[in-house]
């Protein structure tokens, strides 16, 4: 039978993910060749208590930021959902996103079951993940041009670039950030981006996505900085602008969670750090930025499919108690 067009770039697309991920692995491999588990467990529990404490912290701040993402892609999709609506939404589509891997797919699924019983077409409910993503690279451009321009000659440690270069490289960020800025002030009318039509939120709306996003980005990359008691040999803006362009490439593979392409990345850029503590950083950065809300985001989803009177969940209860 011959396969749809949808079929294979399906098909394409897992068959990519599969390949990125072993390439990912390798990569690994090669980049750990003197790392013994023993050493890395070592540093693993000499984290101090204080330093977990702090990345949880770290993290619920980010999760929280996250969460005007949605609030904000909702108002600008022109609905008016409460905040905690669109909190529990934006919390469960981006604890199993993140970590279930393609997060467009899978924390667009979590979304549309919580906002088209809200008024939202299927349409709109794209328009959110679409406006979504590109808050998210937003802040990435934000975050990774201030840091070369604030630190630019401390960033020439992580890329083969001098200082005037990594200057322009920063400005040229800003620049991209600015014009969309721009964009929203002056085009009223639908634009058309990643094959979809939706309007640009007002300038205030755009103003506080870039706010929400910035603190997004510095609280999760702090959630792991913290964790690493010698530091990386670089600073944080730096570590920043590192810890972003790692999340982006973990994200842009479809691995789960970016398995092995975020660390990959991360021990390129940062050759100075002690590679065992950052490691037993990476593990425990994991568990907490990743497992944890992946759990608590699958226990509110649960909690809202049960009583929702509609969801798979709830059918499931009702068959069981008629057993």
């Amino acid at each position: 039978m011959k396969m749809t067009a949808a079929q294979t770039r399906r098909v394409a697309v897992s068959v990519a993910t599969i390949i990125i991920f072993a390439l990912a692995i390798y990569a690994l491999r090669l980049l750990l060749r003197e790392a013994r588990p023993a050493d890395v467990f070592e540093q693993l529990s000499a984290v101090a208590w204080w330093r977990i404490a702090a990345a949880v912290a770290f993290t619920a701040g980010s999760y929280f930021m996250l969460t005007f993402f949605d609030y904000f892609a909702v108002l600008a999709a022109g609905h008016r959902i409460s905040y905690p609506r669109t909190a529990e939404a934006a919390l469960a589509a981006y604890g199993i996103g993140h970590t279930a891997g393609v997060p467009s797919l899978s924390g667009g699924s979590v979304r549309y079951r919580y906002y088209t019983p809200e008024g939202l077409s299927a349409l709109e409910v794209a328009g959110v993940v679409t406006m979504v993503s590109l808050n998210f690279l937003l802040g990435l451009c934000l975050v990774l041009g201030l840091g070369l321009i604030v630190d630019a000659g401390m960033a020439t440690q992580v890329v083969p670039l001098s200082e005037p270069e990594l200057h322009v490289l920063g400005i040229a960020l800003l620049a991209f950030v600015g014009a969309y800025l721009a964009l929203a002030y002056l085009k009223r009318t639908p634009v058309q981006m990643f094959g979809k039509s939706f309007l640009l939120p007002t300038p205030r709306l755009a103003m506080g996505q870039l706010v929400v996003s910035f603190f997004d980005l510095s609280f999760s990359a702090a959630a792991l900085y913290i964790l690493i008691p010698d530091g990386v040999g670089v600073g944080f803006p730096v570590f920043v602008g590192v810890y972003v362009v790692a999340m982006q490439a973990g994200l842009l593979s479809n691995v789960p969670g970016g398995l092995g392409v975020f660390e990959s990345v991360l021990l390129l850029l940062l050759p100075g750090a002690p590679t065992d503590e950052l490691l037993g950083a990476l593990v425990l950065y994991r568990l907490i930025y990743y497992a944890l809300p992946f759990l608590v985001a699958l226990a509110v989803f649960m909690r809202r499919e049960a009583i929702s009177g509609d969801g798979p969940v709830r059918w499931l209860l009702r068959w069981l108690q008629r057993r």
